[in-house]
């Protein structure tokens, strides 16, 4: 295969192999499957949500909710990705951390794989042969969630047809209570982190700010009856949190 000649597993210039023309392309092509996931998506709620008792407006509510409370978390994934284009180039950018990846895995997963090959992610030994190969471990790792998630989706369909039908209270209870344990471990982790890190009460001071405004303002939704409460909970609540760390920090 016939490389740039700027391409050489030596050389420090990581971005000139970082940013070939080729991987743009790649970037571009999955930029047009994602929309097309999206797309379809969008059209299959559109479709259920009448056998859901939902209305037409509803739906477009419950879309633009979504997407108002997709701003706040992606801001920080933004600012990960941004630090990281001289480290990393454009295309490994956006489509590992920008669109598909966790930042924190990320993150790690390309350290770890400096690491392996004796260099620093973007200091001593960083060139383009320790590039390639973070490069390849990231898109391996990402592809398997993907196979994973094509084996297991059939599977686990299956497993709730059974259980809707004996069981139906389980089907609510249980994702529900998943997604309550998820986001505490997570929760507790950061605590964890930052009493370790020299006793910091940053972290727990972020949870209960984070906690508490959140609970103020679905009460505040109850009594007021303001709709649009519901759609910018979350985004205000990570405005108030983040307010609180960079206070208290």
């Amino acid at each position: 295969m016939l490389l740039p000649a700027a391409v050489d597993g030596n050389s420090t210039d990581v971005l000139a192999l970082a940013n070939l023309p080729i991987l743009w392309v790649g970037v571009g092509l999955v930029f047009v499957i994602i929309a097309f996931q999206s797309l379809m998506f969008y059209r299959a709620a559109r479709r259920a949500a009448p056998d859901t008792g939902m209305e037409r407006g509803d739906v477009v509510v419950a879309f633009r909710s979504g997407a108002i409370s997709a701003i706040g978390p992606s801001l920080s994934t933004c600012l990960v990705a941004i630090s990281l284009l001289g480290l990393l180039g454009g295309p490994a950018v956006l489509t590992r951390i920008g669109l598909i990846g966790s930042a924190p895995y990320e993150v790690g997963a390309a350290g770890i794989g400096a690491h392996a090959l004796g260099a620093e992610l973007g200091g001593e030994g960083y060139d383009q042969r320790v590039f390639a190969t973070i490069f390849l471990a990231l898109c391996l790792a990402g592809g398997m969630w993907i196979v994973f998630t094509l084996i297991l989706t059939p599977l686990m369909k299956a497993g709730n047809d059974v259980l809707g039908k004996k069981h139906a209270t389980l089907l609510v209870v249980v994702p529900a209570a998943a997604m309550m344990g998820a986001f505490g471990i997570f929760a507790l982790q950061q605590i964890e982190v930052g009493v370790h890190a020299g006793g910091s009460w940053v972290p727990t001071i972020t949870m209960v700010v984070a906690a508490v405004s959140m609970i103020g303002l679905v009460v505040l939704r109850r009594v007021t009856g303001a709709a649009w409460l519901q759609e910018w909970a979350l985004g205000i609540t990570l405005v108030l949190s983040l307010g609180a760390a960079a206070l208290v920090s």
